[in-house]
């Protein structure tokens, strides 16, 4: 018998391995970027079970600490709030150079820019071609509701840390 035989071993930490800390007597996360060195061959499974085993028995590999459930979910959280936000900022910037292109000057920030962009797309400039007031009109609506969407984020935020 090894000294690893009720050792059961995960390359990643995903939603399961609570689960799975409940069912095993002893589980040990690892660090998928220290684990890979061990691979010798080509990606299968045999391979990353022998990179496992070798990783393992590495006594200065340190094993990952399982986050918890509400752990996953502010990090979760999070990611929807950079993701929202960052799609918000390729729509403003989209709409700030298409309005420069035509010769109107919107100002960047969120502050003074969306007042600037709904006047010159809803109160019709003389500058802007009537066949694009309507899909600039969708464009920001989309931003606002992805302003919206955030807010949503940052409530469930505070909801889960406070």
């Amino acid at each position: 018998m090894t000294p690893f035989a009720g050792l059961r071993s995960k390359v990643r930490c995903s939603g399961f391995v609570v689960g799975l800390m409940l069912l095993l007597p002893y589980v040990r996360l690892l660090p998928a970027q220290y684990v890979r060195a061990y691979v010798r061959r080509n990606k299968t499974d045999a391979a990353d079970a022998a990179a496992l085993i070798e990783a393992i028995r590495c006594c200065e590999l340190r094993p990952v600490p399982v986050k918890s459930v509400d752990q996953q979910s502010v990090l979760q959280l999070h990611r929807l709030r950079e993701q929202y936000k960052s799609t918000r900022n390729a729509r403003l910037n989209l709409l700030r150079a298409a309005l420069r292109e035509l010769g109107i000057l919107v100002p960047s920030g969120l502050r003074h820019g969306i007042p600037a962009l709904h006047a010159a797309v809803h109160e019709g400039s003389s500058e802007l071609p009537a066949s694009l007031t309507n899909v600039y009109a969708r464009v920001l609506e989309e931003v606002e509701q992805l302003q919206r969407d955030m807010v949503g984020v940052e409530t469930a935020l505070r909801a889960l840390t406070h």
